[in-house]
Formats: structure tokens, sequence, C-alpha cells
């Protein structure tokens, strides 16, 4: 019969007991005896997997998730700050400075602050009519007073052509100049003088036009008037500017018209057999 302990250890021996107290036994729940019943048991440790001892290589490292598309739903950080804000000046600074050397503020220039800033500043407002449609528009209306002037003329047909063309053509360049001094004095920006000059043009035809029909009432102070109403009805229609403005820009144009047709008044008054003749 062989020997239930080959080994030469001693095996440990069970605790003592109180006299009358039967030997602890390891309960059913593998708790310790004694134990509050109502008290779980604690888990168990589950055991973690450890890497393999050795150098780390490429064959053994698992491989990455790909990477996913970032999308971030928050501001950017310079969204609340103004695009075309003047960040190399301290207006608060430049005030204090002022004050200090008693010298007065630098003017900012009106035209790059509208043009740059907001586009509703802008004189020459986007939209309609654009280019293409005022120069057509325009050129109707200039054609159509080039007929009706010479079909009212008896004589020289050529030459009351030519001078109905002229007229539109440097009327056209004046409102020009009107609107560059009326976007100066509205403090406004202006811009797109292509654009500009192509709608002008609209307005300076219709005048022409309206001015050489032959009406059928006495004098010629209605073809006028009724000219008149129709360039300041075109010209509110193609800008669509504020009241304010358009009349700015259409007294700047009468007046430069006014100061042409003194110009001419004169020089028949200082050339009588010239004109005459």
């Amino acid at each position: 019969m062989s020997d239930p302990n080959p080994y030469d250890v001693e095996p440990d021996p069970p605790p003592p007991t109180s006299p009358g107290q039967p030997a602890r036994r390891p309960s059913a729940s593998g708790s310790e005896p004694g134990a509050d019943p109502d008290t779980p048991a604690p888990e168990p440790e589950i055991p973690v997997a450890r890497p393999a001892s050795g150098p780390i290589t490429p064959a053994n490292v698992p491989p990455r998730p790909p990477p996913g598309k970032a999308h971030i739903d928050a501001e950017s950080l310079l969204s609340e700050f103004d695009e075309d804000a003047d960040l190399t000046a301290d207006p608060e600074v430049e005030e204090a400075m002022a004050k200090a050397t008693g010298k007065p503020l630098p003017k900012k220039s009106r035209e790059a602050e509208a043009v740059l800033g907001d586009p509703a500043r802008w004189f020459v407002q986007p939209g309609f009519p654009g280019l293409r449609v005022a120069l057509i528009a325009g050129g109707v209306l200039a054609l159509a007073a080039l007929l009706a002037a010479v079909s009212l003329a008896r004589e020289h047909h050529t030459a009351i052509a030519a001078a109905t063309l002229y007229e539109t053509l440097l009327h056209t360049g004046t409102g020009l100049v009107a609107v560059i001094a009326a976007a100066w004095l509205t403090q406004r920006g202006f811009n797109e003088p292509g654009l500009a000059a192509a709608r002008i043009l609209v307005p300076v035809g219709a005048f022409e036009f309206v001015s050489h029909l032959d009406i059928p009432i006495p004098s010629r102070i209605d073809e006028f008037v009724l000219a008149a109403a129709a360039y300041f009805g075109l010209l509110w229609g193609v800008f669509r500017l504020p009241k304010y403005e358009t009349a700015v820009l259409a007294g700047s144009h009468f007046l430069l018209w006014l100061l042409i047709q003194i110009g001419t008044a004169l020089n028949q008054l200082a050339h009588p057999a010239a004109t005459a003749g």
C-alpha cells in the first residue's frame, strides 16, 4: 500500500475549534463560513490574456481600424469676427490720442468702407437689369430717338441723326459722371462703372426719344415734361435706389445737362453768323 503523502511536507493543521463547536466547512456558495448570507459572494477574477514574451513585430500587432471622417458641429472660433473688420487700429485709442493731442480724427475712406463692407451700400446694385439687358434696352431707345428726330426734320436728315446720336452719347457720359458724384455725396461706394454707364443709357435714350416726338399740343414744353418724367421713372427703375439717392443722381445729371445747354446758348450768342449759316 502506497504512502498517501509521498512528499516530506506536513499538511496544514485544521483551525482550532472551541469545545462543543463543530469544525468549519466551506459553504456551497464558496463564501467564507460565518459571512452574512445576504452579502453576495465576490466575483471571481477573470483571467486576462497577456501578450507572449518576445519582441513586438508587425506580425503580432493587431491592425488599426480604418479612420473615420471627422465631423465637428461646433462653430469656428473666428465665426463671430467680422471679415472686413480693421484689426490694425483701435478706435478708442485713436479717440483718446486725438483728445490728448487736440488733433482731429483721421477721416476714413467712405468709398472703401462702403464697397468692402455691406453690399447694400453699393451705389450700383447687382441684379436686374444686367449689363447686356441694359445695353440692349438703351440701344433700342437711342435708335428710336434717332428715327423720331429724322422723321420730324424736313431737311439735313444726316446731320440731325448725327446730332441726336451725339447728344445721346454725351448725356450718357455726363450721366456716368453724375453717378460718381452722387455716390460720393450719398456716401456710397462707386462700383461697376460699365454697368452704371449701361443703365444710365436707358433713361437718357428714353428722354431723347420722347423729346423728339411730335405730340399734338401747342408749344414744345409738353414733350420736355414727358421726357423728364420718363427719364426719372426709368432712372429709379434701373438703379433701384432710395428716393434720396435717386434725387441726388437726377439732380447731378440735370446740373451737368444745364451747364452744357448754357454753354451751347452762349456759343450761339457769341457766333450768331456761324450758327445761322
